[in-house]
């Protein structure tokens, strides 16, 4: 049996400096999906991601993704 509190997934809404893509940093970014780190990605296409309201910046160097309503995906 599930405990009522735990049916419901836990979402986080990012602050807003993590939806500035200028905290972007380094060469490659770790792009994180549902908390597992997909794949690493340049820098560039990390910003764009994050420009467009596709990801949040976790750290200079790793992304998260975002769903369509802003929420992280985890």
């Amino acid at each position: 049996m599930i405990h009522p509190k735990l049916q419901t997934p836990y979402k986080y809404r990012p602050k807003e400096w993590q939806l500035d893509s200028s905290n972007v940093k380094t060469a490659h970014v770790q792009y994180w999906v549902n908390g597992i780190l997909l794949t690493r990605i340049p820098y560039l296409q990390a910003r764009k991601y994050v420009d467009e309201g596709k990801a949040f910046v976790i750290s200079d160097q790793a992304i998260g993704s975002l769903d369509e309503e802003g929420y992280s995906k985890a």
